[in-house]
């Protein structure tokens, strides 16, 4: 198989050792990465207290390669991905209040893996895994100013055809219209309002109808 250290080859950006057990089914990760250091495989990053690891280029691309060979590469990936989805979407939720900046830094350390994450989820058929990106990443784009990088990946993902709920898709909208208003997008913005709306108003929700509303505020005021 490809081993354990090539499901490791799936990181970009390093990892944590709870990253590599929950994120890429490592089982005793601290043992596991401790050898790869031994070894020279993989180097130690940060402090004790918050440990990070990295795999060095030239032995990620030959894991890599033994885990394509092993036929493994897409289910770590998916792995991967969903593991930091779930993470993009814990950090959304505390991207407000006391502990932003906490998340600010954590999301950041991770940019390298949510873009890997974010690739690999704009290759799905299923729309879905994209648009949850998109819905749990809005605020840190917007937080740190990443206007362009995320309007990229959220226009991408809403041009996804797939089955995803159409709740989904109205958060999806709504997300991507707060990250067109601060460019001064505002025909881009009117129109993501718009449809957005519409699919709240299909969906009847009472907080999704009351998010969209706010996006064909802002456009009418521009």
């Amino acid at each position: 198989g490809g081993g354990l250290c090539g499901r490791l080859a799936v990181f970009s950006g390093g990892w944590t050792l709870a990253a590599a057990a929950a994120g890429c089914g490592v089982g005793d990760p601290l043992a596991v990465v401790s050898g790869l250091v031994d070894q020279s495989l993989a180097r130690l990053e940060g402090t004790e207290a918050e440990a990070r690891y990295d795999m060095l280029d030239v032995v990620r691309e030959y894991a890599s390669e033994r885990l394509r060979e092993a036929g493994e590469w897409g289910s770590t990936a998916r792995r991967h991905a969903l593991y930091h989805l779930e993470l993009a979407e814990e950090g959304e939720l505390n991207l407000v209040g006391a502990g932003q900046e906490e998340w600010s830094r954590t999301l950041d350390l991770e940019r390298g893996n949510l873009r890997r994450s974010l690739a690999w989820a704009l290759a799905e058929t299923d729309n879905a895994p994209a648009l949850r990106f998109t819905v749990a990443l809005w605020r840190y784009w917007r937080h740190t100013g990443q206007f362009a990088e995320g309007r990229r990946w959220s226009e991408a993902a809403l041009a996804l055809h797939g089955i995803a709920p159409a709740s989904l898709r109205a958060k999806a909208l709504w997300a991507t219209a707060f990250l067109a208003y601060p460019q001064g997008d505002y025909r881009r913005l009117a129109g993501l309002a718009g449809e957005g709306l519409e699919a709240a108003r299909k969906r009847g929700d009472p907080m999704d109808l009351r998010k969209a509303l706010t996006a064909p505020g802002q456009a009418a005021v521009c």
